[in-house]
């Protein structure tokens, strides 16, 4: 029978349990879903924001998705009607980007403890040669009564202690596209695409994109097929990099943007990936991005 303390600590473990949970609809509600995800999505989503701050930095990111695509509208869409876009385009935007890291939970087939592990891993944000193997800093970032169980449960998702951080890292996106459709109820087609497709200028393709749907030399607006896809698609490359150099290194607007001009140099003759530049630009510099 529970002690009364006992009773307490479950109360209150549940509390926060349906804290957390209300935290990721309201999330979601933000972006415009009409229906709402399976368990399954939710439960990875309530483990990230008690775990990491991945939410954190996808609501951040939501935000930009949002502010950039309505400047760009008020910008652009009387001259380039293809920048009128619908209510419904844009939240398929904002909630591919309040989706786009529940890879970071793991492989659609793991465990909770297996999930909870590879959390654990992806939450080292210090962490300075990407070449270090994974088995080492768990040597390193576990308490000993950890190790062992970490080690097993990255080795049942198909990471060994040889993985090197990189090769652990670069596995998010694909995880993000094994989960989003396995489950997708709720999660258009649309989404899941702009979402898992985050890191394709690393040539991280989950979805086989055609050249000729990442045009990184494009020269004339609107020639694209996913015209809106392909927009919100660069925005959440864009946006995704310049909050992590802002969040983890406490970078000023000025030196996060000339990184992610850097990283994305491949797109510096694409029309889109300009005007995203120009809006990250101005809204960074304002302070009125994340807002």
């Amino acid at each position: 029978m529970f002690e009364q303390s006992e009773i307490h600590q479950v109360a209150e473990k549940k509390g926060k349990e349906d804290d957390y949970r209300q935290k990721i609809i309201s999330s979601l509600e933000q972006a415009g879903i009409n229906e709402y995800p399976g368990d399954e999505i939710i439960e990875r989503l309530v483990l990230l924001e008690k775990e990491s701050k991945f939410n954190e930095d996808a609501r951040l990111i939501e935000r930009g998705m949002a502010n950039i695509l309505n400047l760009l509208e008020e910008r652009y869409a009387k001259d380039y009607p293809q920048f009128a876009i619908s209510p419904k385009q844009k939240n398929e935007g904002r909630l591919a980007a309040i989706l786009h890291d529940i890879g970071k939970s793991g492989p659609v087939q793991a465990t909770e403890q297996e999930q909870k592990s590879i959390v654990k891993l992806f939450s080292r944000e210090e962490i300075k040669d990407p070449q270090y193997p994974v088995g080492d800093m768990i040597n390193e970032s576990f308490h000993a009564n950890e190790k062992e169980e970490a080690l097993e449960n990255l080795k049942n998702c198909g990471i060994s202690p040889e993985t090197t951080i990189r090769e652990f890292w670069d596995k998010h996106a694909q995880w993000t596209h094994d989960i989003l459709e396995k489950y997708p109820k709720g999660i258009d087609s649309h989404v899941r695409k702009i979402a898992a497709s985050h890191h394709i200028d690393h040539g991280i393709n989950p979805y086989n994109l055609s050249e000729s749907e990442i045009p990184f030399e494009a020269s004339i607006i609107g020639t694209l097929e996913n015209y809106v896809d392909a927009l919100e698609e660069r925005i959440l490359i864009a946006v995704d990099q310049y909050e992590a150099i802002i969040r983890r290194r406490g970078s000023a607007h000025e030196t996060a943007l000339a990184c992610v001009r850097q990283n994305l140099h491949k797109y510096r003759s694409d029309q889109l990936m300009i005007m995203v530049f120009n809006a990250l630009d101005e809204l960074g510099a304002q302070g009125k991005l994340f807002y």
